[in-house]
């Protein structure tokens, strides 16, 4: 224990590699716990992957370190609900099967699954005081007091509810449980992949640029007159650096007005650096000065193909030593410098000056070094954010190009996870 609180301690300020032997340490029983609750393993790892990331930001909130097993299962519950809440989960769960692991033999493949659901079955017959001290001790064969310490109970409780399980299960089912929990458990890439390609759903938009609406969860973008952004928002907060941050894009080829072709860039550093796709297949890096006079760092006219009704993957990286590096569909094109650095608030602009219909999907973003306080902002309502930048920036002496913005309906893309 002393050793686990030495852990969170340095955790809290900001120390990837003590979190991650937290995560080494815990995630089997986080996933044993969503399992226990959800029923799906796949439900299940979700679960566990966004608990940790909500305690990763929240550690500062953990009175006494000593206390992060029971404070972290509360965690892992409070997700499995949410969860609950936006998918449907089915009453006797069956585990998906990868046909490749059973060589494609539909013997095979039917016997796994036929065991899977017979396993799935049995646990959910429990009671879910027993289900659940099953699930963590057959998954990692955690001890009792370790198992105690997570659910809040005394040991002798954990040891009275596994013994119960163990006489309605019978040994047959016991060994089939302890099999099925261990082979589908999280490999290590597990804390490799925590803050890979988190969802960005909660967005400031500019009033007087809001020209979209939402259709089966992709943002379609369209100012028929072309006059100014058809789409100007900022997401994030103050503390944002070192990211690759990234989108579909999708022109379609309609009649429209306006003087420029169809046009999607990132703005980080409160949108006074411009990381740009145009239409006419090339990248425009841009930033503005203290006296908000226009510097092109870089403009970049190259072969990139840039078709209409063709999805692409739009891609920056934003680094903290002023460099930024664009990508298309996965390829690297150039990387410009920005003297004033890039760390700050994130917008995102789309058709300055363009009528032509785009369609946005996938709007992602995934942290080199993730800070606590990145995360915050990233979880945090937008317009406590917004305030927050607004604030700064009058304290500044600065006055910022939008007014009035409001909040952007969060949950309108589902979480996409990126490696």
């Amino acid at each position: 224990m002393d050793e686990l609180s030495a852990l969170v301690e340095r955790a809290r300020t900001g120390d990837l590699e003590a979190f991650d032997e937290i995560v080494r340490r815990f995630q089997d029983m986080a996933y044993g716990c969503a399992y226990a609750i959800l029923g799906d393993f796949h439900l299940a790892e979700d679960a566990a992957q966004e608990a940790f990331v909500e305690a990763y930001r929240s550690l500062s909130t953990l009175e006494e370190a000593g206390a992060f097993p029971g404070w972290f299962h509360r965690i892992v519950v409070r997700r499995c609900g949410r969860i609950t809440r936006r998918k449907s989960v089915p009453a006797v769960p069956i585990d998906t099967v990868d046909v490749a692991a059973h060589g494609g033999d539909p013997a095979r493949l039917a016997e796994h699954s036929e065991l899977a659901g017979a396993v799935a079955e049995a646990i959910g017959a429990l009671p879910e005081d027993e289900r659940m001290v099953t699930t963590l001790f057959y998954i990692d064969g955690y001890s009792h007091n370790d198992i105690a310490r997570f659910l809040d109970v005394s040991a002798s409780q954990v040891n009275n509810r596994l013994h119960a399980s163990r006489q309605r299960l019978k040994k047959r089912m016991v060994n089939m449980v302890a099999d099925s929990l261990k082979s589908n458990k999280p490999g290590p890439e597990f804390s490799k992949s925590l803050f890979n390609g988190i969802s960005l759903d909660k967005w400031w938009i500019n009033p007087d640029a809001a020209h979209y609406e939402i259709e089966n969860g992709e943002i379609v973008v369209c100012n028929p007159e072309g006059k100014g952004p058809a789409l100007q928002v900022e997401v994030g907060g103050r503390s944002w650096i070192d990211y690759r941050v990234g989108v579909d894009v999708r022109a379609e080829e309609t009649p429209h007005g306006g003087d420029w072709p169809w046009n999607v860039q990132w703005c980080p550093n409160n949108t006074r650096a411009y990381l740009q796709l145009f239409g006419t297949e090339r990248f425009i890096a841009a930033y503005w000065n203290s006296a908000r006079e226009e510097h092109f760092t870089h403009t970049a006219v190259t072969t990139i193909p840039t078709p209409f009704d063709t999805w692409m993957r739009f891609e920056v990286t934003v680094g903290s030593n002023g460099w930024a590096e664009f990508f298309l569909d996965g390829k690297y094109y150039f990387a410009s410098f920005f003297p004033q650095g890039l760390a700050g608030m994130l917008g995102l602009q789309v058709n300055w000056l363009s009528g032509t219909r785009v369609r946005l999907r996938n709007l992602t973003i995934t942290f080199n070094k993730p800070t606590p306080e990145q995360l915050r902002e990233l979880e945090t309502d937008a317009m406590t954010n917004w305030e927050e930048f607004k604030r700064g920036e009058i304290e500044a002496g600065r006055e910022h190009q939008f007014s009035d913005p409001r909040l952007w309906p969060p949950g309108n893309m589902e979480s996409t996870k990126q490696g």
